[in-house]
């Protein structure tokens, strides 16, 4: 497309990889899932033609399993540990983003939020790729910033391919066949739908600066809050000619 500048590009092939990487890591999923801890767990089998009667295992050792696990949450949780190094040598301010406690608590809610919520986002976005490989897509809807909630049957609908492999995943590792190293994935996904419900929900007081806030949260530039001020009044106004329509 004409018209982009090198980083906009940059930005669109970005958002891109995102969703197209999503399938790679569930596939990822599946097949660590299936060879399980070792030999005897394995439910994939492998037989060599020099010796038909011992099949040969695929080596997942459990410093395997360490590594994979490791880079898996190294590549998430690297964006976020390179900010807080921006910020230190950039010579932030710490008070723009509420104060040292608040910024500590801050990354440690989104460590924790992401390490939570990246396995529900990669089926959805890999359910995502699917349906416009297929031409079911139409378009995107633009994101709820204002927060909402929907009805459980709607979350368990779209969640059921979460919940589902959720409780696959949980079913090996009960019975000793899928590594323990994948409970934090196994219970982000069965827990998929009181986690999709709990993020449509408001962080803080109304008014007042939640977990995770920006600069731009603690202080507000005037162009802002003149917007919202004037966006407020065209509400009122709305709202009273719909109670008092014209004769």
């Amino acid at each position: 497309a004409r018209g982009f500048r090198t980083i906009s590009r940059f930005h669109l092939l970005h958002g891109a990889i995102g969703y197209l990487m999503a399938p790679i890591w569930f596939a990822l999923l599946v097949i660590w899932a299936l060879i399980g801890r070792g030999e005897e767990n394995s439910v994939i089998h492998y037989f060599s033609a020099a010796n038909p009667s011992r099949p040969s295992w695929p080596d997942m050792s459990e410093p395997r399993h360490v590594l994979v696990i490791l880079l898996i949450y190294a590549m998430l949780l690297a964006p976020k540990l390179l900010a807080v190094l921006a910020l230190a040598v950039s010579n932030g301010r710490l008070s723009d983003y509420g104060g040292p406690l608040r910024f500590a608590a801050s990354v440690l809610v989104e460590i924790l939020l992401a390490v939570l919520y990246a396995p529900i986002l990669m089926v959805q976005q890999m359910i995502a790729v699917f349906r416009t490989l297929f031409g079911l897509q139409r378009g995107w809807s633009p994101q709820a910033r204002a927060g909402g909630s929907y009805g459980l049957m709607t979350l368990l609908t779209c969640h059921a391919l979460e919940t589902l492999s959720g409780l696959v995943l949980w079913g090996g590792i009960a019975n000793g066949m899928v590594s323990l190293w994948l409970v934090p994935i196994a219970l982000s996904l069965v827990l998929a739908v009181p986690l999709s419900a709990l993020s449509g929900r408001r962080a803080g007081h109304q008014g007042k600066p939640g977990w995770m806030a920006t600069p731009v949260v603690f202080a507000e530039p005037a162009v802002t809050r003149a917007a919202g001020r004037y966006r407020a009044q065209l509400k009122r106004y709305l709202d009273g000619a719909q109670h008092h329509p014209a004769e």
